[in-house]
């Protein structure tokens, strides 16, 4: 088992994931949110499971949004991620791209991006069982 400062330094990972795909949910049920919106939080909240999951094996994660790299960190601590990297590849860009209007930014309809939280609620649920069977 990790020690336990490796356990409190992911907990809070896990609330922000928590947070995150709460927030991908409500903003599904809401029409006037767009597709960007509700993929960046998904996002958030993969990305936000993976570095807490980090953590808690003592790997200090990078600045990064890019889900394929965190994914290979985790594979490289002998972690199995609750997603493949190429089924997450695609939401990287909604990190950054869309937190600000730009004209190349990946547009992606209401529907579309709302077949990401089952991804979400995915890694969030790893990362919780995660801690959960940790003492």
């Amino acid at each position: 088992m990790p020690p336990e400062r490796f356990r409190l330094a992911a907990e809070p990972w896990l609330a922000y994931a928590e947070g995150d795909l709460a927030a991908a949910q409500a903003c599904a049920d809401h029409a006037a949110v767009p597709g960007w919106t509700i993929a960046f939080h998904c996002q958030q909240a993969i990305e936000k499971s993976y570095k807490g999951a980090l953590h808690f094996v003592g790997v200090l994660p990078p600045k990064s949004h890019e889900l394929v790299k965190l994914h290979d960190l985790l594979a490289a601590a002998g972690i199995v991620a609750p997603l493949e990297a190429e089924s997450v590849k695609d939401l990287s860009p909604f990190a950054i791209d869309d937190k600000y209007p730009r004209l190349l930014a990946p547009q992606i309809d209401r529907a579309e991006a709302a077949d990401w939280i089952p991804f979400a609620q995915q890694a969030v649920a790893w990362l919780r069982a995660m801690l959960a069977a940790s003492p």
